[in-house]
């Protein structure tokens, strides 16, 4: 049974993504950084007020609390990540991809706590936050192995030797994807039952 336990462990996260993986956390990370401190300029000028009094009204509507809404908000960037590690564009595109992730979740989440304070920290929490900050290991996990295989392309394309890949190399990667598809899929039900019934305390729509 510990034998299973520890294969299925590997195959899901094998020890030839760790590079990768902290490559793509500290390009989050970066992302974050960014998007914390930017967002300042946007509260200041004016904008993130103009751009909330447009968006409360479809909050309000309900609109954004469709499964299917939610679902793509949290899967676009894995399933971006993950088409383009068929590419050797992806050997770029992915880190970029990976601060980009990083600085439009923090840029939101500050943006709405420097604009309603508590009320826009929770708000931010609620919409942006909580959720999605449980997706993001998800994100790192297929943006790794996408950076690796679109790595992989680059060194064919260049007839740069590189290490043999397994046998199961493909059918493994296929099945990180599919497995981090189904938990978006369960984060993405809990985030629905979280904002059905937490928007509407909020001081913004009272």
């Amino acid at each position: 049974m510990n034998k299973r336990r520890f294969r299925f462990a590997s195959t899901v996260f094998p020890r030839s993504y760790v590079p990768a993986y902290m490559l793509c956390a500290l390009l989050l990370a970066l992302g974050i950084v960014s998007g914390t401190f930017l967002s300042a300029g946007f509260v200041e000028s004016g904008g993130a007020a103009g751009f909330m009094a447009g968006y409360l009204p479809t909050l309000r509507s309900g609109s954004e609390l469709g499964l299917a809404r939610v679902l793509l908000t949290l899967s676009r960037y894995p399933v971006l990540a993950f088409l383009l590690g068929f590419s050797v564009l992806g050997a770029v595109g992915i880190p970029v991809l990976c601060f980009a992730r990083g600085f439009t979740l923090a840029f939101a989440l500050s943006t709405l706590t420097r604009l309603y304070a508590g009320g826009g920290a929770r708000m931010g929490c609620l919409l942006f936050g909580a959720v999605s900050a449980l997706s993001l290991p998800v994100f790192l996990l297929v943006s790794s192995g996408a950076f690796l295989s679109a790595v992989r392309l680059g060194r064919v394309w260049f007839s740069i030797p590189a290490p043999a890949e397994p046998d199961n190399g493909a059918r493994a990667y296929l099945l990180r994807f599919f497995l981090a598809m189904l938990l978006l899929l369960l984060l993405a039900l809990g985030e629905r039952a979280a904002l059905a019934a937490g928007l509407a305390s909020l001081p913004v729509f009272s």
